[in-house]
C-alpha cells in the first residue's frame, strides 16, 4: 500500500519504510528511522526539500518547486 502524505506524525505512525519526495525526485528513502536520522521525520522532511529556513508553520515553499 503506498500513502501520500504531508503529515509526517501520521506517516510515523502509520508507515514503516518511507521515500520522500520533492520536485519529482526521491530525496530519501528507506526505514523511518534511517530517513529521520535522529530527528524527527517532520525535521528530516524540511531539511530535505531545501526549507529549514522558512518560518515555523510556514508553506509558501510547498508550491515553489520548479517546473
Amino acid at each position: 500500500m503506498v500513502l501520500s502524505s504531508h503529515v509526517m506524525d501520521l506517516v510515523e505512525r502509520l508507515c514503516s519504510q518511507v521515500a520522500v519526495m520533492h520536485a519529482g525526485r526521491v530525496m530519501a528513502t528507506g526505514p523511518i528511522d534511517d530517513v529521520r536520522g535522529g530527528a524527527s521525520l517532520e525535521d528530516a522532511f524540511v531539511e530535505l526539500v531545501g526549507a529549514r529556513d522558512v518560518d515555523q508553520g510556514a508553506l509558501g515553499w510547498y508550491g515553489s518547486s520548479p517546473a
